[in-house]
């Protein structure tokens, strides 16, 4: 079948202190002490980026090297894969220093960035090209080079902590506790959504548009936090993984350095104020506007940091623009926004769509969707079996919420029951081709508000691979 997603799928999700969340979302008060940068001013003026923005609930912390930090509520959600590569920094120094607890598999010698998956994981499943499966080290895998069909996928990154884990003997929730959380003092970060609920701080995730949803979905990597517990993480990386509270070092300096250098190229562009963006291990760096900033914005060059959360869906682009706004005040920056977009001269730029692949006009006549049945069971390697049908239920489950449905359109609608989706939309473009649209549909609506709503957008092209009149690989 050639049927394929490209799926950027990023929902976070935050602790709070209860009574912040209570006040802040009852009678939109920010909590938040007038500071350097936290000025009145500067609070009315997020206040209205996060009304425009529909964001129900949003925290920010200004962290300094020196100074006490500056925290914001405006009423909340995080997801740092820093947190894995500084786990594997941590394990490749216990193992170069002796303190490792298990040996390495037959063969190697030494554990270190450009050790091959190949060596570390013997027995697992190959990749599906046998170059990536041969040849990809642990730098490739956390800077998405490695051959799963995309642009940006997290997927290895889960491979990365199964690495940290099978190492360590034990879990990798535990190992990330036991080396940065617990030492740090960050008593409340957690991988649990149960361990969260119990805290009673646990904030409420909406869609983009303003709907109340439980969505706990996170990057591979992810953690649930608040902003308060990231300052202890934050001032340790602005120290190069120095903890100065406790005198200790989190980070060993020469992983340090290899988890923030860059390994990829992120976007090879140069838009003002942004330079080139790169990619190091699990996080974005870049120079604004003269600055050496990494992302979650940490300006190294003037050991100042800013940390933006929110708990809606989709929010990168305002979240982006409130913390630059806030770098800019700290750093005494001031850029001159574009007259086209407010946003666009802070916005890291997004990978564009694939366009679709060119059909001939050879191609249109042999076959259109109402010559063919596209209906069965496909297997991709990557994503398992899925069934693609047009039975009623799922034709009504649309139909909830899109009243214009026709019963003639060309569009193709199934069920896909994953942990980032329930159904998929197929609309159609020409010939065997369709835009490929996935998430979620809520006939009978959320909670209190019964009415239908969908959080269904474009992740890819799809196209069908047909010969003789019959749809290949359905089975």
């Amino acid at each position: 079948m050639g049927l394929w997603f490209r799926i950027l799928f990023s929902v976070i999700v935050a602790l709070h202190n209860a009574a912040d969340l209570i006040t802040a979302a009852s009678t939109g008060h920010r909590l938040t002490p007038v500071g350097t940068i936290l000025t009145p001013d500067f609070v009315d003026a997020v206040q209205q980026i996060v009304d425009n923005g529909t964001i129900p609930g949003l925290t920010l912390a200004i962290v300094n090297k020196t100074r006490p930090a500056e925290l914001g509520a405006w009423g909340i959600k995080a997801e740092d894969e820093a947190f894995l590569s500084t786990s594997l920094g941590i394990l490749i120094d216990d193992f170069a220093h002796g303190r490792n607890i298990t040996p390495l598999p037959a063969g190697l010698s030494a554990l270190a960035w450009k050790t091959k998956l190949a060596d570390l994981l013997p027995d697992a499943r190959s990749l599906m090209d046998p170059w990536a499966s041969q040849k990809a080290n642990l730098i490739d895998i956390l800077t998405h080079v490695h051959d799963l069909s995309y642009k940006l996928n997290s997927c290895m990154y889960m491979v990365g902590s199964y690495v940290v884990s099978a190492l360590s003997r034990m879990r990798y929730a535990d190992f990330v506790s036991s080396r940065i959380f617990k030492p740090l003092g960050m008593g409340s970060w957690t991988y649990s959504t149960d361990a969260a609920i119990r805290t009673g701080r646990f904030t409420g995730t909406w869609t983009s548009f303003g709907r109340a949803i439980v969505d706990l979905m996170a990057g591979p990597g992810g953690v649930i936090t608040s902003v308060e517990e990231l300052v202890p993480w934050v001032r340790t990386l602005m120290n190069n993984g120095f903890d100065l509270d406790n005198n200790g070092t989190i980070i060993p300096p020469t992983e340090f350095d290899v988890i923030r250098s860059a390994h990829s190229i992120l976007d090879p562009n140069v838009t003002a104020p942004f330079s080139t963006k790169v990619y190091g291990l699990g996080w974005i760096r870049v120079s604004y506007g003269g600055h050496d900033v990494t992302f979650i914005a940490v300006s190294l060059s003037d050991g100042i940091a800013v940390v933006g959360l929110a708990n809606a869906s989709a929010k990168q682009s305002t979240i982006l623009d409130i913390i630059f706004k806030a770098l800019e005040k700290a750093v005494s920056l001031t850029v001159s926004p574009s007259p086209s977009s407010p946003l666009a001269r802070r916005t890291i730029s997004p990978a564009k769509r694939p366009s679709p692949n060119s059909v001939t006009a050879a191609d249109d006549a042999v076959t259109t969707p109402s010559d063919l049945d596209f209906a069965g069971t496909y297997y991709n390697a990557g994503y398992g079996t899925s069934v693609l049908c047009s039975t009623q239920s799922v034709l009504n489950d649309f139909r909830s919420v899109d009243k214009s449905l026709s019963p003639n359109s060309t569009d193709v609608f199934f069920s896909l029951k994953t942990p980032w989706s329930t159904h998929i939309r197929l609309t159609h473009i020409t010939s065997r081709q369709y835009l490929a649209s996935a998430g979620s549909i809520y006939p009978e609506g959320y909670g209190r508000n019964s009415t239908p709503f969908a959080t269904l957008d474009p992740i890819s092209f799809a196209t069908f691979v047909v010969e003789n009149y019959r749809v290949r690989s359905r089975r």
